[in-house]
């Protein structure tokens, strides 16, 4: 009995701090690996995917979509022409035609002539209808400094519309929001935590919740998630907390949408 409690420990432990694992191969997927849902992408993350490591994906924003280019790998890889593009917004420096690093991830496309978005246009119809680039997800700008209450982050879940009062995907993003609280900050995770957090995924009980408890305890059971009460957790539980709240402020780059105030 106590060796088969603690190899459940022991999996509970490896699956809750284990990192997902990175994309594989051409097209930033392993062979028999299924396509992950679009996600959304802040510009902090887009720029983990340069493609410095040969297996790496590269990623690029054109007009809001983020498309994977590993596949023109000779071209947007780190010694290609377009290497300076990866894991970027490229969208103004494409319809200017240019490779100054000054045009990339600016959202301003109001001075554009009518060439320059006949030319952006191309360029958009040439990713999507002849290289064909899986799109991946929405390079989004999260809302930040919000208040928010327990009632209030409760309502996203990053649950699909099923009519009634279910959540909907806010225009121009690939998923819905997924908030999880954490030592008072709040967290989307919707930026690339989906399939752990959001419907169907294994940490989907800590979503629209204050997940500090379950986080300090490493804890699965109901009660610890619906509890918020810190002040019996020892100081070891504290500083996995805290660690916690680095690896998704720093190691995951999961949006900090604002704080917890009740």
């Amino acid at each position: 009995m106590l060796a088969a409690t603690v190899a459940v420990t022991v999996t509970v432990f490896y699956w809750v701090t284990k990192d997902p694992p990175l994309p594989k191969g051409p097209g930033g997927k392993a062979p028999d690996e299924e396509p992950e849902p679009p996600r959304n992408f802040t510009a902090a993350q887009l720029r983990e995917f340069t493609g410095t490591k040969e297996d790496d994906p590269i990623y690029v924003a054109l007009q809001g979509d983020v498309y994977d280019v590993s596949s023109a790998r000779d071209f947007y890889g780190p010694d290609g022409v377009y290497g300076g593009f990866a894991g970027h917004d490229v969208t103004r420096a494409f319809a200017l035609n240019s490779l100054e690093e000054k045009d990339l991830d600016d959202p301003n496309l109001e001075d554009l002539t009518y060439t320059q978005k006949e030319s952006l246009h191309g360029w958009v119809e040439k990713y999507k209808y002849y290289k064909c680039y899986p799109v991946v997800g929405r390079l989004v700008t999260p809302p930040s400094g919000l208040s928010l209450t327990l009632a209030e982050i409760a309502q996203y879940k990053g649950e699909e519309p099923k009519g009634g009062d279910a959540q909907t995907i806010p225009e121009g993003w690939a998923a819905a929001p997924i908030y999880v609280a954490a030592a008072g900050k709040v967290f989307d995770m919707s930026f690339g935590g989906r399939m752990f957090y959001g419907p169907g995924g294994p940490y989907h009980f800590l979503a629209g919740k204050d997940g500090s408890r379950p986080l300090a305890k490493m804890s699965f059971e109901k009660a610890d998630a619906e509890s918020r009460n810190l002040s019996d957790l020892t100081d070891r539980q504290r500083q996995t907390l805290e660690e916690w709240v680095e690896k998704f402020t720093n190691g995951r780059k999961y949006p900090v949408v604002g704080k917890l105030i009740d």
